[in-house]
């Protein structure tokens, strides 16, 4: 009796066919899923961004509107001159941050001075020629934010309205968010300095 060959392998160029296409298969698919997680990526920096963003400007928000008297200082970049901007003056004012001082009437009776410090971040600094937002309170300095590049502050003559438009940038990317809010300070023109 003759025994029938029926177990065939596999020829050298079927196994070279289906390890070209099986690696063009895996290739796509790598691309696909590198694509999707920079994508993604992106999206978390600048969702990461944008809290921190919401953050500061409401940080900036609540500290105006729980003091009784606030003083802001603003350095135009045209002329390196410093400006404060008082609640009862009325002239118009762009410039740069540079400080808010909040004054409140605790409930002891005595004035509490806490500050907000816009201060550059050395030369040395990872994130060199950004600037920094502290808050300091009680001789603590606290920090809100140090990926700001800068928070302007704009007000136009004859008005309470101060607007505030905050610009913050991620580390050596291009993510940008700008933020711009706006508080009055009638309410808040002092009796007594």
């Amino acid at each position: 009796m003759k025994k029938e060959q029926s177990q065939r392998g596999f020829s050298l160029i079927e196994v070279v066919v289906a390890l070209l296409l099986f690696s063009l298969l895996m290739g796509s698919l790598w691309e696909f899923f590198s694509n999707t997680y920079s994508v993604y990526n992106k999206f978390d920096k600048k969702t990461n961004l944008s809290d921190e963003s919401r953050m500061v400007s409401s940080f900036i928000r609540e500290e105006v509107r729980l003091a009784d008297q606030v003083t802001i200082k603003v350095k135009d970049a045209t002329t390196n001159v410093e400006y404060t901007i008082k609640p009862e003056e009325t002239f118009r004012i762009t410039g740069n941050l540079e400080e808010i001082i909040l004054n409140t009437t605790e409930t002891i009776g005595r004035k509490q001075k806490r500050k907000l410090l816009l201060t550059e971040n050395p030369p040395g600094a990872k994130d060199k020629g950004k600037f920094k937002l502290d808050y300091v309170a009680n001789l603590i300095t606290s920090p809100i934010a140090d990926k700001i590049e800068n928070i302007k502050v704009t007000r136009e003559e004859n008005s309470s309205i101060i607007e505030f438009e905050c610009t913050l940038i991620k580390n050596g990317d291009i993510q940008k968010v700008e933020n711009t809010f706006s508080e009055s300070l009638k309410y808040k023109i002092a009796v007594t300095p």
